[in-house]
């Protein structure tokens, strides 16, 4: 059993070392060692670009039956070289009856052969072997290899790649041969005919007669489609690779356990007919630990989120997600988002095209014939009408919409970025507008604005809580400056909440500003000034001229969904940047981040940034909201904070509905003291 499980080097860089592979053969003997499938999961392709007649060259053959198997089937002009003697000993003497094929001890980086001596040469893991790190000594290696294989292959002749394709050797395979000017397709092998649990992929690059100025990239990875797929670019294709890549580990890692409750494991599926966004998105969720006594309705189900429904917080976040599980009592469920970009039949439809996919995701042992559970909402839904589409070079796609929910509470309007995972980026009450000279049994289409009297969400009334409190020059303006304005809903919110405010808001792109006025009511006039600029820009000329304002508010976007950090964007946490916003804020001011971020290393990171430049962090999450609100000031709470009442009327707070005055007294006193350097 021991001398099994050191088959596998403990070190990288033993893959490349000859001493390793004389010892791993001898240990091994006679016994076949398949790297990355057999024969049978390779021979569609090889035959696909091999003709029975062409001279072949297999670079690190090792012990593998492919050799034999191709000779077996007519390619008798085979030669395979290895750098250890024990294994080409051992496989001249196993295939001596397979006479015309040759076993040479040879280094594939310094070839014996004449040039243009072969019509293909194969690599199965070869090169995965040689490139086991990303030193100098290993770059130099593979360059010589690629220099070696190009020599000895003539013009229309094609190096077959058998590979894993991590990112580093993915990434050096594709720049070298397009740097060639070769023409490159890239396959799949179906992993569930191989042992591995990864995926493993096939390059086949042509060598041309002439260099390709623009060389043709093509994928055939959906082992459903016939069709080759043309990508622009290397880094498109690296993108796809990994989709593939962390499908395969995701399978491989819920499958063997029950899946951490700090892991958010998720895989996108696309189809050939919409490649830009993907056509599902799938979230696994495990029950917790304890649900065990709690009487389960099974062991897996699935549950289709209705278009629209995505971007709310139980289906949008993490534990919005683990609430739902929670609820469904299963112990695991696939929460599965569809994309408004798509089309779908029914429900029904939608189950039967995950049925095989999702399968790979359920728990370990549940048998094939195992029929899944299909969960969804209840028939009624939101009615959501999209009344405005938009682009731009800054923010991607983007749309507007009104949502009127099912239960006939008030209706909403979003600005939504549309990105792989759509995100809300302002959501706003509305109310109905009064219509002249119509009654009220006119069955004319209803009119709504922007509702600023109440507030849908805890963020805005969080931080107009803590504005009104504060005690800055209270008989004179709040200068308040907004970097990201998005929607306008906080200015406005500013403007429509607190008397005597003086507002300056920066948006870098136009056409969100255009969006804002038209869909949001964001007016601009004396009190209210609009910048069409890059933050970064304004606070660093800002700090420069010794501007000041009582109030700076950072409320950025990141606008990817795939990073961490969802806003601001890193550059708004740079050093420097802190530096300057915090000469641009009045000695008795406050400054506010919007933090929305899914690691507490981040998040920690950020804390401290912070609470190196200002004596006193203070920080307000409320359940159920992503966004931290992180306020900064010199002063302590005490000297900071009025202490009042919402439900008492103050000159300096501009009178509103009931039911938002509590909700702001509710949150109020919420915020915590998180850092106190003084």
């Amino acid at each position: 059993m021991s001398n099994s499980l050191n088959l596998i080097p403990g070190s990288g860089k033993e893959f490349r070392d000859k001493e390793y592979w004389d010892k791993f053969f001898k240990i091994r003997g006679n016994k076949a060692f398949e790297w990355y499938g057999q024969y049978e999961n390779l021979c569609d392709i090889l035959h696909k670009y091999i003709k029975l007649h062409e001279k072949i060259l297999v670079v690190g053959c090792g012990n593998s039956k492919l050799s034999e198997n191709m000779y077996d089937v007519g390619m008798k002009n085979i030669v395979n070289i290895d750098l250890s003697n024990v294994v080409i000993q051992q496989m001249s003497a196993k295939n001596r009856q397979r006479k015309e094929m040759e076993f040479l001890k040879m280094d594939m980086l310094q070839m014996d052969f004449e040039d243009s001596k072969f019509d293909a040469v194969i690599d199965k893991g070869t090169l995965d072997a040689l490139m086991s790190d990303y030193t100098e000594k290993v770059n130099e290696d593979v360059n010589k290899m690629f220099s070696e294989i190009d020599r000895v292959l003539k013009v229309g002749g094609r190096y077959i790649c058998i590979s894993l394709a991590q990112e580093h050797i993915l990434h050096k395979v594709l720049e070298s041969f397009k740097e060639k000017g070769w023409f490159i397709r890239i396959h799949r092998i179906d992993e569930h005919d191989l042992d591995f649990h990864l995926p493993v992929f096939v390059f086949v690059f042509t060598k041309m007669k002439m260099t390709l100025a623009n060389p043709i990239l093509e994928l055939k990875l959906d082992l459903n489609s016939e069709k080759f797929l043309r990508v622009n670019s290397v880094e498109e294709a690296q993108n796809r690779i990994k989709e593939y890549q962390h499908y395969g580990l995701t399978k491989f890692y819920i499958s063997n356990k029950t899946i951490d409750t700090a892991d958010d494991v998720f895989v996108y599926l696309y189809d050939s007919n919409n490649e830009k966004y993907p056509r599902f998105t799938i979230y696994i969720v495990d029950a917790p630990a304890n649900a065990n006594k709690v009487r389960m309705n099974g062991v897996f189900a699935v549950f289709v989120v209705p278009i629209g429904k995505e971007i709310e917080w139980l289906f949008s976040t993490k534990l919005g997600r683990e609430e739902l599980t929670s609820q469904a009592k299963y112990q695991r469920l696939a929460i599965v988002h569809l994309n408004r970009d798509h089309h779908y039949e029914s429900l029904d439809a939608i189950i039967s095209e995950l049925s095989p996919k999702v399968m790979d995701l359920a728990p370990k042992g549940i048998p094939s014939s195992y029929k899944i559970p299909l969960l969804s909402m209840g028939p009624e839904l939101d009615v959501r009408d999209v009344k405005y589409k938009g682009s731009s070079d800054i923010s991607g796609e983007f749309f507007v919409e009104d949502v009127t929910p099912s239960d006939l509470s008030e209706p909403t309007r979003r600005l939504v970025f549309q990105n792989i995972t759509p995100l809300i980026q302002t959501e706003i009450i509305l109310k109905e507008e009064p219509r002249k000279g119509k009654k009220k049994n006119d069955k004319e289409k209803k009119v709504y604005s922007p509702n600023y009297g109440t507030f849908l969400e805890d963020f805005f009334a969080i931080i107009l809580a803590q504005l009104y409190s504060v005690k800055l020059n209270q008989d004179q303006h709040l200068r308040i400056l907004i970097v990201g304005l998005g929607g306008g809903v906080l200015a406005m919110y500013c403007k429509n909440w607190l008397k005597n405010v003086e507002i300056d808001a920066v948006e870098i792109d136009p056409k969100i500003v255009s969006v804002a006025k038209e869909w949001f009511g964001l007016k601009e006039d004396q009190s209210t000034r609009v910048y069409v600029e890059d933050g970064l820009k304004f606070i660093n000329e800002a700090a420069k001229n010794n501007k000041k304002w009582d109030v700076v508010i950072i409320d950025i976007n990141a606008n990817d969904p795939t990073s961490e950090l969802w806003g601001p964007t890193k550059e708004f946490l740079d050093q420097d940047l802190l530096k300057n916003c915090k000469s641009i804020v009045s000695d008795s001011g406050m400054f506010i981040m919007n933090l929305l971020c899914l690691s507490e290393t981040i998040r920690k990171s950020v804390l401290e940034k912070l609470g190196s430049f200002w004596p006193h962090l203070y920080s307000n999450k409320l359940p159920k909201n992503r966004n931290e609100i992180l306020f900064c000031s010199n002063l302590d709470k005490n000297s900071l904070f009025l202490k009042n009442s919402f439900t008492e009327k103050n000159d300096n707070l501009n009178s509103k509905d009931g039911h938002a005055m509590c909700l702001l007294n509710d949150v109020a006193g919420t915020f915590k003291e998180v850092n106190n350097n003084s």
